[in-house]
């Protein structure tokens, strides 16, 4: 699901892209133009900001609450160790270790 929605995401971004190019009549129209010629272009200006806001005080707080939970959640070795989690993963090798 995930890998669809990326993939997705992933080709509008390079129609959209690449529709600015087909419309320029020539290489110099482009080149004057640029990438400010696109209608998205202010969008982004506006959305940056918040997104970045969310990402770091919502998105990444929920997350590291999420991985505390390891068993109910699914989070993975590799994401409590981005996440600084190093002590909660140590314990949980030694608690396998000891099951084998």
């Amino acid at each position: 699901m995930v890998r669809r929605l990326v993939a997705i995401l992933m080709t509008m971004s390079f129609l959209l892209t690449a529709s600015g190019m087909v419309a320029a009549e020539s290489r110099q129209d482009f080149m004057r133009r640029g990438a400010y010629g696109h209608p998205l272009r202010i969008v982004s200006f506006f959305a940056h900001a918040p997104m970045v806001i969310l990402d770091t005080f919502v998105f990444y707080p929920v997350t590291y609450l999420a991985c505390q939970a390891p068993g109910l959640t699914g989070c993975t070795p590799e994401e409590q160790r981005a996440l600084g989690l190093m002590d909660a993963v140590e314990e949980q090798e030694a608690q396998a270790r000891k099951a084998q």
